[in-house]
């Protein structure tokens, strides 16, 4: 197991999650 490529693709489906819910409220909202 790879300590540091698990942070990475953690930190990068947090980015993911992050963009799909600003997408949301931005539709939402405009």
């Amino acid at each position: 197991m790879d300590y540091v490529n698990t942070i990475e693709d953690n930190i990068d489906f947090r980015d993911i999650r992050y963009e799909s819910i600003n997408q949301m409220a931005n539709g939402n909202w405009q």
